[in-house]
């Protein structure tokens, strides 16, 4: 119960005892007629595992808690490896916890509206498989409170403590960075009036056709959302804001979404992109080193980089679709200087796990986290049918007969 308070779930504790097929059906019966968000078994014989099935065939997300003694692995596969169910062998509390934050992640969805600002229509649909709503909205409404904020006190006082606990300040001027916190207290304000908890403006859009409108661009806005735990993406990325709310609720840390770049020669993978978050080991932890840079692209407003910890073990990890997430794992290695070397402005060097030639690397827009997650992830995917794809170890290149 404790442990379920903590991390916010409501826990309603059933009296009966399931001791033969007849109670384990009749449960079973009443779970699929009041359909919880999810269900907790607590196994106390090694022979109950079959009556864990019975009761996640109800289609509703089982987590079954087994002492240690009671999950003999003959008996425990076949329900601790079937879409829907989560096994869980310990007498650690950490793993029930991970359990209870799974439900809460995928509640948050289901209570979520992401903003997609991009176009000239406005629509609302639902990621059915997740249940968040999504409300595609013109980026005209931005615009109209970017230029409404002038004068914004609050966004002078944003762009002051940006200014005061940088690292360092290269290329932009005061101005530059005032515009930038007038963009973040813009998408605060058009997320409010549109009961929106994530956002993800087209920064191209913005590049193309908004610029004489808007002096600033969302690199500064995303670091600052992100680093507040409030899911920010760039380029209209909805997998990437699905991504990064995951990594926000489950993994309670901000990710870094980000462009992947092999470097053949030394076989390292580069993440590259124009924002990063700094509280990269959790939000109530020490920023890490923040640098305010131009966007390289266009060397002209505010982009973020930021200081990765060389060493530090970290997960790659993207929805490719609703259904399907790409979890892979590595090592920070280096932080490239963009000064010298020109790209965007965070990029960092990777080692990766499992992974013989980076050329292989799945996906773009990948979201990278602090520390080795894979498993979590991996079993969030389980508990909610999503599957589960790594990126291929070996690269196998064609060969034409000549």
């Amino acid at each position: 119960m404790d442990i379920a308070r903590k991390v916010g779930v409501g826990l309603e504790m059933s009296p009966d005892l399931l001791t033969d097929e007849d109670s384990v059906t009749a449960f079973a019966k009443r779970m699929a007629s009041e359909k919880p968000h999810a269900i907790l078994l607590h196994l106390q014989d090694i022979w109950a595992w079959s009556s864990a099935g019975i009761i996640a065939d109800t289609g509703i997300p089982t987590i079954a808690f087994a002492p240690i003694g009671t999950a003999v692995t003959a008996l425990m596969q076949g329900f601790s490896m079937r879409p829907g169910a989560h096994a869980i062998s310990s007498s650690e509390a950490a793993p029930m916890e991970h359990a209870f934050r799974m439900v809460q992640s995928k509640r948050l969805y289901e209570e979520s509206r992401f903003l997609l600002l991009e176009g000239k229509e406005e629509k609302e649909e639902t990621v059915e498989s997740l249940g968040a709503k999504v409300l595609h909205q013109p980026l005209t409404e931005l615009s109209q409170s970017y230029l409404a904020l002038s004068n914004s006190r609050e966004a002078k006082d944003v762009a002051h403590s940006i200014w005061k606990n940088a690292a360092k300040v290269v290329e932009p001027s005061r101005k530059d960075v005032l515009d930038a916190a007038r963009f973040f207290v813009a998408c605060k304000k058009v997320m409010q009036k549109n009961s929106a908890n994530a956002i993800a403006p087209y920064c191209l859009e913005m590049l193309n056709d908004w610029r004489q409108a808007m002096e600033a661009l969302p690199c500064l806005a995303s670091t600052i959302f992100l680093d507040n735990g409030i899911s920010f993406a760039c380029d209209k990325d909805l997998l990437s804001a699905l991504s990064l709310m995951l990594g926000i609720s489950l993994l309670e840390r901000p990710g870094y979404i980000c462009n992947t770049i092999p470097e053949t020669y030394k076989n390292q993978l580069i993440l590259a992109h124009c924002t990063c978050a700094t509280r990269l080991n959790g939000f109530n932890s020490p920023p890490e080193p923040l640098i305010i840079r131009s966007h390289a692209e266009t060397s002209s407003a505010v982009a973020t980089q930021v200081i990765w910890r060389k060493g530090q073990p970290v997960t790659v990890a993207q929805f490719l679709s609703p259904t399907e997430m790409l979890i892979d794992s590595g090592t920070v290695v280096d932080n490239i200087d963009t000064t010298t070397d020109g790209g965007c402005r965070t990029s960092v060097a990777l080692t990766m796990d499992r992974m013989q030639d980076v050329r292989t690397k799945l996906g773009t827009h990948q979201v990278m986290y602090y520390g080795d997650h894979r498993a979590i992830l991996e079993a969030f995917c389980q508990l909610y049918r999503i599957k589960v794809i790594h990126s291929p170890e070996r690269f196998e290149p064609s060969v034409e007969a000549t």
